[in-house]
């Protein structure tokens, strides 16, 4: 046989051998770390710094301020401790983008798994907070009486005895202002004791306060709310016993309430 007859055949080529440190080295030639804007990075180390020293200082103090647009959260015990790990989930979730532009490893994954974890607890510790925060507000809203008048009548064996009420969350003295409010006990009790509430003198002083026979009468003096506008004192309808009110201001104001109009018909 002629081998000159028979089909030329090549041999085929092997691929070139790439070990494992080759094939390293040239994904880490193609990757291209993150880089974050200078901007952001300083706005980010910015707001930690803040957020840090804003949270820390609200725990030391137990009086963690929340601003909203029409109002504000405080938050103390341990309400306020749960807000701050929420915010240091924040803070974390800032700086993890700082380190990620100074990180030249491949590690992209991670850093997007950290930022997820961070922000999901810090959303879920907040919502607890604010939960936590209502429940705390019910069970310490404390309120306080302090009495400033009182006047007995034998006749009808009542007290009529003028207080200020002072409530606030877990400390009376931090009512921004008392509530002045005047009660019926019977007039062998003393405050404090279960009363019946007979007039809210609301934006008012009181000047003098006695019985005239089996009335009560009041006289007062209003003063101008922070709206610029006399809120008149106003009288209960369960009040046991009438009760005149008589302004005696320079304007005096005719005031008289359904339960006077009551008390007068025959």
């Amino acid at each position: 046989m002629n081998n000159n007859n028979m089909p030329n055949q090549t041999t085929p080529k092997k691929p070139p051998h790439t070990s494992n440190d080759e094939s390293v080295v040239v994904s880490e030639l193609t990757y291209a770390p993150n880089v974050v804007p200078f901007k952001i990075r300083l706005r980010n180390i910015t707001l930690s710094v803040a957020l840090l020293i804003y949270g820390t200082f609200g725990v030391v103090t137990d009086n963690f301020v929340i601003p909203g647009k029409h109002t504000v959260v405080t938050l103390y015990g341990y309400p306020a401790w749960i807000m701050y790990g929420a915010l240091l989930c924040l803070v974390a979730n800032l700086t993890a983008e700082i380190i990620d532009h100074y990180d030249i490893r491949n590690n992209e994954g991670s850093f997007k798994k950290f930022e997820a974890f961070t922000r999901k607890t810090g959303c879920t510790l907040f919502i607890l907070a604010l939960i936590l925060y209502v429940v705390k507000h019910d069970q310490d809203y404390v309120c306080e009486d302090s009495a400033i008048l009182k006047t007995t009548s034998e006749k009808i064996g009542l007290t009529a005895v003028a207080y200020n009420r002072y409530c606030a969350l877990h400390n009376p003295l931090n009512a921004i202002e008392p509530l002045l409010q005047v009660a019926m006990i019977p007039s062998t009790y003393t405050m404090p004791v279960k009363f019946i509430v007979a007039v809210n003198m609301n934006q008012t002083d009181i000047v003098r306060m006695y019985w005239n026979d089996a009335k009560l009468t009041l006289e007062y003096r209003p003063r101008q709310d922070k709206k610029g506008m006399n809120t008149l004192p106003s009288v209960k309808s369960r009040s046991p016993v009438p009760v005149e009110l008589i302004d005696v201001s320079s304007n005096p104001v005719v005031q008289e309430t359904r339960h006077d109009k009551a008390a007068q018909k025959p």
